[in-house]
C-alpha cells in the first residue's frame, strides 16, 4: 500500500507542477483583462462588470482543474471498490474456521489489483494534464 500511496503522491505533485506552469499564461490573461477594465471612459458599474467577467474566466479555468483532480480521485476510489468487489466480502464462512493464509492471499490479491488499477489511472494522468492545459489556453475570457 505504501508503494501505491507514494506513486499517487508523486503523480499528484507532477500534476500540480504542470498545472501551476499552465496557469502562468492564464493569470497573465486575467491580469491583462482586469487592466483593460480600468478605462476612465467607463462607468464604475461597467468597470465592475468587466472585472467580474475577468474573474469569471479565472474561476472557469479553476473549475476545469478541480474537475480533473476529482476525476483522478474518483478513479482511484472506483479502483478500490472494484477490487473489493472482485475479492468478495472477505468474511469467513459462518461457523468456518479462520484461515490466516487465505486472508493473507486475499490481502495480497487486493493490493495487486489496486496497484494495477491505480497505475493505469496514473499512467494516463500526464496525457490528461496536457489536454487540460491545452483546453485552458484555448478558453476565452
Amino acid at each position: 500500500m505504501e508503494e501505491i500511496d507514494r506513486n499517487v503522491q508523486n503523480a499528484v505533485r507532477e500534476f500540480q507542477a504542470e498545472i501551476e506552469r499552465g496557469m502562468i499564461p492564464i493569470n497573465r490573461r486575467t491580469y491583462q483583462c482586469q487592466a483593460d477594465c480600468s478605462d476612465e471612459k467607463m462607468s464604475v458599474q461597467q468597470i465592475e462588470a468587466c472585472m467580474q467577467n475577468c474573474q469569471g474566466f479565472h474561476q472557469r479555468v479553476q473549475q476545469h482543474i478541480q474537475f480533473a483532480a476529482n476525476d483522478v480521485q474518483n478513479g482511484i476510489q472506483k479502483c478500490a471498490l472494484n477490487c473489493e468487489s472482485q475479492m468478495g466480502s472477505g468474511q469467513n464462512p459462518p461457523g468456518g474456521a479462520v484461515n490466516p493464509l487465505g486472508n493473507q492471499a486475499k490481502l495480497m490479491s487486493m493490493q495487486n489489483c489496486l496497484r494495477d488499477c491505480v497505475n493505469l489511472i496514473l499512467d494516463d494522468l500526464p496525457k490528461k494534464t496536457k489536454k487540460l492545459i491545452t483546453k485552458m489556453k484555448k478558453m476565452k475570457v
